[in-house]
């Protein structure tokens, strides 16, 4: 990972195993700007914060989450997977209480609307 610039290498407090060739490897890899020394990525600042989105995704009536919760007036998860798939999180749903929502909304009309489709085997 360091080699690739996907990684950092840190020294504490004492000398490691292999130290060495992990300084070498991630000195190698900021001088040829891969990983996150790379400009399309975050050009060696890994303690910046991330950039927003490019663009946003609509997302109809939705209410914002308070962390991992909808709020009670707007109880429906609305999830956005990896592969930009929209499901949306009912009450009482096996895979309610698991689900980390992206918005919330009063109903599953609404989520459908903003273009959720329940999970499968939860209709």
């Amino acid at each position: 990972m360091i080699r690739q610039g996907y990684a950092h290498e840190y020294t504490y407090h004492l000398p490691y195993a292999r130290q060495e060739s992990y300084v070498e490897a991630y000195a190698q890899a900021a001088e040829k700007s891969v990983g996150l020394w790379s400009k399309s990525t975050c050009s060696g600042d890994t303690e910046q914060a991330a950039a927003p989105a490019q663009t946003a995704i609509p997302l109809g009536n939705a209410v914002s989450p308070v962390g991992n919760r909808c709020p009670p007036e707007a109880p429906i998860k609305g999830n956005i997977t990896r592969t930009n798939e929209r499901i949306y999180h009912e009450p009482g749903w096996a895979s309610y209480n698991g689900t980390i929502p992206e918005a919330c909304y009063a109903t599953g009309g609404e989520a459908q609307a903003a273009g959720f489709r329940a999970p499968r085997g939860e209709q």
